[in-house]
């Protein structure tokens, strides 16, 4: 059987080109070398440049980052359209999927199509990949389709890999591939195996950047990207959803379509959603000024999207240190053992150690008795938890007095 030429196995790095159509490739294309900087897997290497639709009679999309395997799908059926013309994929769930069926499908005559995509996705757990297919043939995993037979799934697939049907295009998506020699095999025979790795901080900004320009008709400053960056994570199909979101909102807001998105746009319509938050939450009632305290407060519950009953248990949480941390620095134990004891970590230790010196432990008591029933009634549907934190927020504000005034018992 004519096979194509083995192409340099790639990972996955996200198309930064503005889309212009589907390359005008065959299906077994041999990607350029010169793109291939680090090896980080055994069937696959990072690459920082763009990198053409996946090509191959079998594919294998190898990692976390989900959005990056339907992306790479989609390239490659757009691809596979333009050469053969309309197609439907078929689907598979690994877990549930019996690799004969799947085999069958891949080898079968189409009546109505020239060419096959057959997708599978977890398609390692339909092989039992619990362990790398270099151990000992003699160690079976559980299959999750048939028990006891995942070493002779493995050699099926990998004969597969090695003499796929030409008229078919298998991909196989799934969060790791230890499968070496199958992926071996699906290289030999001209396929890829591509890793769906997350984007380190840095490429997810430079991502934002170009997606934003070839998405949606916006540009998005460097400083804004990173912004975005650092408050959802580096997840694409988060950030696609907020690109999109900012896109809309800087538009409406200059009545261009080509909208600029700055770093007020992200501030003021993409919540956080990372560690960070509980300390935002509890950052400011520790200020002292009810204004500042309130504004973050609004912002928590409008922007950041929190639950109000989320923020209660942040404020409960933030009252049982304050009353721990008062009730110890008056006995005179020492504020590192005090931290410790309380787990008091970064920019939150001496904030919440420096407020619990400047105020009496009954009062500090007296704060977590209500932070613990507004609590209980937030729970169980009494009042309106919004006014109950606000009343709150300001009561936990009007207990910073100047340390001189202060008198300890």
């Amino acid at each position: 059987m004519p096979r194509g030429p083995s192409p340099a196995r790639v990972t996955a790095a996200p198309d930064l080109r503005p889309r212009g159509g589907p390359s005008k490739t065959s299906p077994c294309v041999r990607v350029p070398s010169r793109v291939a900087t680090r090896s980080t897997h055994p069937a696959g290497r990072h690459s920082d440049s763009p990198q053409p639709a996946p090509a191959g009679p079998v594919i294998i999309l190898a990692g976390p980052e989900r959005w990056l395997q339907i992306d790479h799908t989609r390239q490659t059926l757009a691809q596979l359209r333009q050469q053969h013309g309309e197609l439907d994929p078929v689907r598979y769930d690994g877990p549930t999927a019996r690799l004969a069926d799947v085999l069958d499908e891949c080898r079968s005559l189409g009546l109505m199509q020239p060419h096959k995509l057959v997708i599978v996705d977890d398609a390692a757990a339909m092989l039992g990949a619990g362990k790398s297919d270099d151990d000992d043939d003699s160690d079976t995993a559980q299959a999750s389709a048939e028990p006891g037979d995942a070493a002779a799934a493995r050699q099926a697939m990998e004969r597969y890999a090695a003499a796929p049907e030409p008229a078919t295009t298998l991909i196989l998506r799934a969060r790791s591939w230890p499968l070496t020699r199958i992926a071996k095999a699906v290289t030999a025979s001209g396929g890829s195996v591509i890793e769906c790795d997350p984007l380190p901080p840095a490429r997810a900004a430079a991502w934002c950047v170009a997606r934003a320009a070839s998405h949606h008709r916006a540009s998005i400053a460097r400083d804004a990207a990173d912004l975005l960056v650092d408050r959802v994570g580096s997840d694409l199909s988060r950030l696609e959803c907020e690109l999109a979101k900012l896109a809309l909102a800087a538009a409406s807001a200059t009545g261009q379509a080509d909208a600029v998105i700055g770093t007020a746009h992200v501030q003021a319509l993409v919540g956080e959603s990372r560690q960070e938050a509980l300390w935002e939450i509890q950052r400011g009632p520790l200020s002292g000024d009810p204004r500042t305290a309130l504004h973050d407060l609004r912002h928590a519950l409008s922007v950041s999207r929190h639950n109000p009953v989320a923020i209660g248990i942040a404020y409960t949480d933030l009252a049982r240190k304050l009353d721990g941390a008062a009730r110890a620095l008056a006995l005179g134990q020492p504020p590192g053992a005090i931290a410790a004891r309380l787990k008091l970590w970064g920019p939150s230790r001496d904030a919440i150690l420096d407020r619990a010196a400047a105020v009496r432990p009954a009062d500090a008591a007296a704060i977590l008795d209500a932070a613990i029933d507004l609590d209980a009634r937030a729970k169980s549907g009494r009042g309106d938890p919004v006014r109950m934190l606000e009343g709150l927020t300001i009561r936990l504000t009007s207990l910073w007095r100047p340390r001189a005034d202060q008198s300890r018992r």
